[in-house]
């Protein structure tokens, strides 16, 4: 972890302070659909021994706030990963949470629904529209500025923050009522959830897009990231994208001693080439 810390500050001072790491403002949760908070609580998911939530039924965000003097006013929002069945919640979000809330950034994640025994990928989309919308809501009390808005996803996470991008062209988006815009989207390990490319439709309302695979991440392919990143090229959209030759699917996940790829640098370099470091 000290060696990430190290590349993502990019300053001696910070040397040490993994020894310190904790979130500056963790706030309460808030339900997406509070309707639903009456109908469905009985056995609600709980985070399990491997930092994961599975079956979940009632969605929610979780803020966690930087101090006022520190805050940036941008928000990250995090997509965390698990194939829409699980949400592995503290190695793609919390983690997150401790290395940027220190740096001024506020961070919202994301439990959307997911279940091991039926899809309610579409329902994820739903839940990430309503986050989005809740999140502008609160941008005032939360000193956000709205057009620095970061969605960050892993793996099904980033697809669903992919799906998003589709939001009003794209099939599964169909019928849903648009939400503000996320200006600015990072893709990790980006899976193609059984569809190929070209049946993605992007929608150019996204602005900037940076991409990080790995070569040897069979789950999410490069080739796929790389082909998506084409069509948005073609679409106006701003696009970066960082290739790793080694590291499989988990390569970005945060495990007590950080990621097996060091992919810091070259997302903190974006953040600051977009003006939102």
């Amino acid at each position: 972890m000290a060696l990430f810390l190290r590349s993502l500050y990019g300053y001696s001072e910070f040397s040490g302070y993994e020894n310190n790491m904790k979130t500056d403002g963790k706030t309460s949760p808030i339900f997406l659909w509070p309707e639903l908070t009456s109908l469905e609580t009985e056995g609600e998911s709980i985070l399990d021994e491997n930092g994961w939530y599975r079956d979940v039924v009632n969605p929610l965000i979780l803020p966690f706030l930087p101090d006022a003097v520190k805050a940036n006013g941008s928000c990250i929002l995090i997509s965390p990963g698990g194939s829409y069945r699980i949400l592995d919640w503290v190695s793609h979000v919390e983690r997150l949470a401790e290395l940027f809330t220190p740096l001024g950034y506020a961070v919202v994640g994301l439990k959307y629904r997911v279940s091991e025994k039926k899809d309610l990928s579409g329902h994820a989309l739903t839940d990430l529209h309503r986050a989005i919308d809740v999140i502008h809501k609160h941008a005032d009390d939360w000193k956000i500025d709205r057009s620095r808005l970061i969605g960050l996803g892993y793996s099904a996470g980033s697809n669903l923050l992919l799906r998003h991008a589709c939001a009003g062209s794209d099939d599964d988006a169909k019928g849903l009522s648009e939400p503000p815009r996320l200006p600015f989207i990072a893709l990790l390990c980006c899976w193609p959830h059984q569809r190929e490319p070209e049946s993605y439709n992007i929608s150019p309302k996204t602005s900037a897009v940076f991409f990080c695979t790995t070569d040897e991440d069979k789950v999410a392919p490069t080739l796929f990231s790389e082909s998506i990143a084409e069509k948005m090229d073609n679409e106006g959209v701003q696009v970066t994208i960082k290739s790793f030759p080694q590291g499989g699917h988990l390569a970005f996940n945060f495990g007590d001693q950080g990621p097996e790829v060091d992919w810091a640098p070259a997302f903190f370099a974006w953040l600051k080439d977009h003006d939102l470091a």
